[in-house]
């Protein structure tokens, strides 16, 4: 099977740590399923909640935040073990931010140069 990373949907950081890993992050899922082929099937609401989207991601591993309280939690089993794999994430080559223009603004009467 491949690997997953998933997450609860609170909380920040989730879109950074997929752009690091340049891995594609589907948010807000309400369901997982695996498929014929043994692939994650992420199932995210569209259209207001009308249809169920199903979306199998491009990359790997799949990183996906779970919408909280959409599974149903499982008793857990304390002898169960797990494989731990650390990725590193590769250094960024430049940064991806570029200021194209400095300006300053007026704050509570003040003028404040924005740097």
């Amino acid at each position: 099977m491949e690997h997953i990373v998933s997450t609860p949907g609170t909380g920040g950081g989730k879109p950074r740590i997929a752009a690091r890993l340049r891995l594609r992050l589907t948010g807000d899922v309400i369901d997982l399923e695996i498929n014929a082929h043994g692939q994650l099937v992420q199932l995210k609401p569209a259209l207001v909640g009308h249809v169920m989207a199903p979306i199998l991601s491009k990359t790997l591993p799949n990183i996906v935040t779970l919408r909280p309280g959409m599974l149903t939690p499982i008793v857990p089993d304390r002898g169960a073990s797990a494989t731990v794999e650390v990725l590193a994430a590769p250094a960024a080559a430049k940064a991806d931010v570029t200021v194209l223009e400095v300006e300053s603004m007026e704050m509570l009467g003040e003028t404040k140069k924005i740097n």
